[in-house]
Formats: structure tokens, C-alpha cells, sequence
């Protein structure tokens, strides 16, 4: 059994909506700013994107880069 630590990612871009679900369509939450850190607890796949679960919903993860 593997358990994975949760990750730290960095918002790459301006205005990134947390969504209330991995998907485009979901409800926006809120916002966060370019630079914001963000806790990565789970990965979602929707169809071709990856989602990140981050406190309060999901981020798209190409505008989250992983801190190594």
C-alpha cells in the first residue's frame, strides 16, 4: 500500500477558479491569485484535463505548478 503525501502546487496564472467538481462547467467558488500556494490532495481526470482537489474544490492543474 502506497499512500501519497499531499502535494504543494503554485497558481500559475491570474483569476483561477476553484470549481465546485472537476469540470469547466461546475460552479466557480472562488478565485485565487497568481503566486497563491495551494495544497493538492487528489487527482481528477474530466475527459482530456487533470484536475487537482485543492481546500474548497477542484483547479484545473496546468495553471498549478508542483513545487518539488
Amino acid at each position: 500500500l502506497t499512500v501519497k503525501k499531499d502535494r504543494t502546487g503554485i497558481v500559475n496564472t491570474d483569476g483561477l477558479n476553484v470549481r465546485l467538481s472537476a469540470s469547466a462547467k461546475a460552479p466557480a467558488v472562488k478565485s485565487l491569485k497568481k503566486g497563491a500556494a495551494v495544497i493538492i490532495t487528489s487527482e481528477a481526470m474530466n475527459g482530456e484535463t487533470k484536475w487537482f482537489a485543492v481546500a474548497g474544490g477542484f483547479v484545473a492543474a496546468r495553471y498549478v505548478d508542483l513545487k518539488a
